[in-house]
């Protein structure tokens, strides 16, 4: 475009010159053909030299900027990526410690538990199940020899004759003797091992303890039961003196399994399955 111009300047130029030129009028008219061109050319190419400088200037600055922000993103994520495992890492060891504590508490606790059952509340809720068995064993035969009396009553002779009435109370004092047997075996049992038993659990035993020794007591060291029996029946607005010792063994042996089924259970709670425990220590370690 600028040459077609340029041309166009130098025909009209040269149409406006005389037939003869002089080398000055060349000369002017080179100058007025191609000063114009030329100086815009200048022009257009310092502007462009300075343009693409400008650009590349900013293109660096650009390029700069862009490593400045991509080194301290990187920089950035990497100080968060380490926080955030130092964080996660020291999670883990609260949890490690936490597992383990819980591990060492469940073991303390199993082996207690075990020692209780073994050493006091299994062997209590056994003489407890005897003595209830024993002691049903001698009421049941007070109620058939007493059934049998009111059966035959009235018919002299077939009564009972008093050999066979000895018999049979002979037998009811064998069960109750094994009945006293076992109960004195329970206190044995608490006075050694009284440390396992349960607070909540002393109340009862100590019911039981008492009524042992006031039967032990009051029936067998006292020469004439009879006249301590009496203060039994000595009432009071209507209430008695002194209730008769007494121990309830079924309810007693109710009692004794129910507390050692919840250990039991609770034990077996505690230790669970061998591949469960592995998988617990495998993690705490």
């Amino acid at each position: 475009m600028l040459l077609t111009n340029t041309w166009t300047l130098v025909l009209a130029a040269m149409a406006t010159t005389s037939e003869n030129p002089t080398p000055f009028e060349w000369y002017k008219l080179l100058i007025s053909s191609f000063g114009p061109g030329l100086t815009t050319a200048l022009l257009v190419g310092l502007f462009s030299f300075f343009f693409n400088r400008v650009l590349e200037r900013q293109k660096r600055t650009h390029a700069e900027e862009l490593l400045n922000i991509g080194s301290n993103l990187n920089k950035s994520l990497q100080e968060k990526l380490e926080t955030d495992r130092s964080e996660r890492a020291e999670l883990l060891e609260h949890l490690r410690r936490d597992i383990q504590d819980t591990l060492a508490s469940r073991a303390r606790r199993a082996e207690y538990l075990r020692t209780q059952v073994t050493s006091l509340y299994g062997p209590l809720a056994f003489l407890l199940e005897s003595t209830a068995i024993r002691h049903k064993c001698a009421t049941d035969m007070i109620d058939a020899v007493t059934h049998l009396n009111s059966t035959l009553d009235g018919q002299p002779s077939n009564h009972l004759a008093k050999e066979k009435k000895a018999k049979l109370h002979g037998t009811i004092e064998k069960y109750l003797t094994l009945a006293i047997e076992n109960t004195s075996t329970t206190l044995s049992l608490l006075k050694s091992n009284w440390g396992w038993l349960d607070e909540n659990d002393r109340p009862t035993i100590t019911d039981f303890m008492r009524n042992a020794d006031r039967i032990d007591t009051e029936t067998k060291t006292t020469d004439d039961y009879s006249h301590v029996a009496i203060i039994y029946e000595l009432t009071i607005s209507g209430k008695a003196v002194l209730a008769p010792p007494g121990i309830n063994a079924g309810t007693l042996a109710a009692y004794f399994r129910t507390r050692l089924n919840e250990k039991q259970q609770e034990l077996s709670g505690l230790t669970g399955s061998p591949i469960q425990a592995k998988a617990i220590e495998k993690l705490a370690s």
